[in-house]
Protein backbone atom coordinates (compact mmCIF):
# COMPACT_ATOMS: atom_id res chain seq x y z
CA UNK A 1 0.00 0.00 0.00
CA UNK A 2 1.05 3.60 -0.63
CA UNK A 3 1.02 4.42 3.10
CA UNK A 4 3.43 1.56 3.77
CA UNK A 5 5.79 2.69 1.01
CA UNK A 6 5.73 6.21 2.46
CA UNK A 7 6.40 5.07 6.05
CA UNK A 8 9.17 2.66 5.01
CA UNK A 9 10.58 5.19 2.52
CA UNK A 10 10.66 2.71 -0.34
CA UNK A 11 9.48 3.21 -3.91
CA UNK A 12 5.90 2.15 -4.59
CA UNK A 13 5.89 -1.45 -5.78
CA UNK A 14 9.13 -2.41 -4.04
CA UNK A 15 8.96 -5.72 -2.19
CA UNK A 16 8.52 -5.64 1.57
CA UNK A 17 7.87 -8.43 4.06
CA UNK A 18 4.33 -8.77 5.36
CA UNK A 19 3.22 -10.73 8.41
CA UNK A 20 -0.49 -11.22 9.16
CA UNK A 21 -1.57 -12.32 12.62
CA UNK A 22 -4.90 -12.91 14.28
CA UNK A 23 -4.68 -12.56 18.03
CA UNK A 24 -7.13 -14.14 20.45
CA UNK A 25 -7.80 -13.61 24.14
CA UNK A 26 -9.61 -16.33 26.06
CA UNK A 27 -10.22 -18.15 22.78
CA UNK A 28 -12.05 -15.24 21.12
CA UNK A 29 -10.68 -12.99 18.34
CA UNK A 30 -9.22 -9.77 19.70
CA UNK A 31 -7.15 -8.18 16.93
CA UNK A 32 -5.94 -8.63 13.39
CA UNK A 33 -2.48 -7.17 12.79
CA UNK A 34 -0.56 -6.71 9.56
CA UNK A 35 3.14 -5.87 9.98
CA UNK A 36 5.17 -4.54 7.04
CA UNK A 37 8.96 -4.44 7.22
CA UNK A 38 11.75 -3.65 4.77
CA UNK A 39 12.64 -6.92 2.99
CA UNK A 40 16.12 -7.15 4.53
CA UNK A 41 14.69 -6.78 8.05
CA UNK A 42 11.64 -9.00 7.59
CA UNK A 43 13.68 -11.83 6.05
CA UNK A 44 15.44 -12.25 9.41
CA UNK A 45 12.17 -12.95 11.27
CA UNK A 46 10.62 -16.40 11.27
CA UNK A 47 6.90 -16.98 11.71
CA UNK A 48 7.46 -19.20 14.73
CA UNK A 49 9.24 -16.29 16.47
CA UNK A 50 5.96 -14.37 16.41
CA UNK A 51 4.19 -17.12 18.33
CA UNK A 52 6.30 -16.30 21.38
CA UNK A 53 7.17 -12.59 21.12
CA UNK A 54 5.76 -9.32 19.83
CA UNK A 55 7.26 -7.82 16.70
CA UNK A 56 8.77 -4.97 18.74
CA UNK A 57 10.57 -7.43 21.02
CA UNK A 58 11.90 -9.35 18.01
CA UNK A 59 13.16 -6.18 16.37
CA UNK A 60 15.02 -5.18 19.52
CA UNK A 61 16.05 -8.51 21.06
CA UNK A 62 16.59 -10.78 18.05
CA UNK A 63 17.67 -8.25 15.45
CA UNK A 64 19.39 -5.76 17.77
CA UNK A 65 17.59 -2.70 16.37
CA UNK A 66 17.42 0.15 18.87
CA UNK A 67 13.91 1.51 18.51
CA UNK A 68 13.17 5.21 18.78
CA UNK A 69 9.96 6.95 17.76
CA UNK A 70 6.74 4.98 17.45
CA UNK A 71 3.76 6.91 16.08
CA UNK A 72 0.16 5.68 16.43
CA UNK A 73 -2.95 7.08 14.78
CA UNK A 74 -6.22 5.60 16.06
CA UNK A 75 -9.68 5.91 14.57
CA UNK A 76 -13.00 4.16 14.45
CA UNK A 77 -13.73 2.56 11.06
CA UNK A 78 -16.30 0.13 9.71
CA UNK A 79 -15.09 -3.46 9.34
CA UNK A 80 -14.78 -4.70 5.78
CA UNK A 81 -15.70 -8.27 4.86
CA UNK A 82 -12.23 -9.74 5.51
CA UNK A 83 -11.68 -8.03 8.87
CA UNK A 84 -15.25 -8.67 10.04
CA UNK A 85 -14.89 -12.36 9.26
CA UNK A 86 -11.56 -12.65 11.09
CA UNK A 87 -12.68 -10.70 14.16
CA UNK A 88 -16.10 -12.34 14.34
CA UNK A 89 -18.09 -9.12 14.00
CA UNK A 90 -20.77 -7.95 11.58
CA UNK A 91 -19.76 -6.32 8.32
CA UNK A 92 -19.67 -2.56 8.74
CA UNK A 93 -19.63 -2.84 12.54
CA UNK A 94 -17.39 -0.17 14.08
CA UNK A 95 -13.91 -1.39 14.98
CA UNK A 96 -10.79 0.41 16.14
CA UNK A 97 -8.10 0.85 13.50
CA UNK A 98 -4.55 1.83 14.41
CA UNK A 99 -1.85 2.88 11.96
CA UNK A 100 1.62 2.57 13.44
CA UNK A 101 4.99 3.74 12.15
CA UNK A 102 8.13 2.53 13.93
CA UNK A 103 11.56 4.13 13.56
CA UNK A 104 15.01 3.31 14.91
CA UNK A 105 16.80 5.70 17.27
CA UNK A 106 18.65 7.13 14.26
CA UNK A 107 15.36 7.82 12.44
CA UNK A 108 15.44 4.94 9.97
CA UNK A 109 12.03 3.37 9.17
CA UNK A 110 11.69 -0.11 10.65
CA UNK A 111 8.03 -1.06 10.44
CA UNK A 112 4.56 0.01 9.32
CA UNK A 113 1.60 -1.68 11.00
CA UNK A 114 -2.14 -1.88 10.36
CA UNK A 115 -4.02 -3.12 13.43
CA UNK A 116 -7.74 -3.82 13.67
CA UNK A 117 -9.33 -4.33 17.11
CA UNK A 118 -12.77 -5.41 18.20
CA UNK A 119 -14.13 -2.27 19.81
CA UNK A 120 -15.98 -4.29 22.44
CA UNK A 121 -12.74 -5.92 23.63
CA UNK A 122 -10.17 -3.11 23.39
CA UNK A 123 -9.65 0.17 25.16
CA UNK A 124 -6.97 2.66 24.17
CA UNK A 125 -5.73 4.95 26.94
CA UNK A 126 -3.33 7.87 26.68
CA UNK A 127 -1.64 9.40 29.71
CA UNK A 128 -0.05 12.82 29.36
CA UNK A 129 2.53 13.82 31.95
CA UNK A 130 3.47 17.47 32.00
CA UNK A 131 6.85 18.56 33.18
CA UNK A 132 6.88 20.67 36.36
CA UNK A 133 9.52 22.89 34.77
CA UNK A 134 7.33 23.46 31.72
CA UNK A 135 4.38 24.45 33.89
CA UNK A 136 6.50 26.91 35.90
CA UNK A 137 7.86 28.51 32.75
CA UNK A 138 4.48 29.12 31.15
CA UNK A 139 2.53 30.56 34.07
CA UNK A 140 1.44 34.15 33.91
CA UNK A 141 0.83 36.28 36.95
Amino acid sequence: PDRVATVLRVPAGEEVMRFKRLRAVDGAPFSYVINYLPADVGARIEERDLEQQTMLHLLEDKLGISLGTIRHAVESVKADVEVASLLGVSVFEPILYMETAVYSVDGQPVEAVDSFFRSDRYRYTVELIRSQQLRKGTRRR
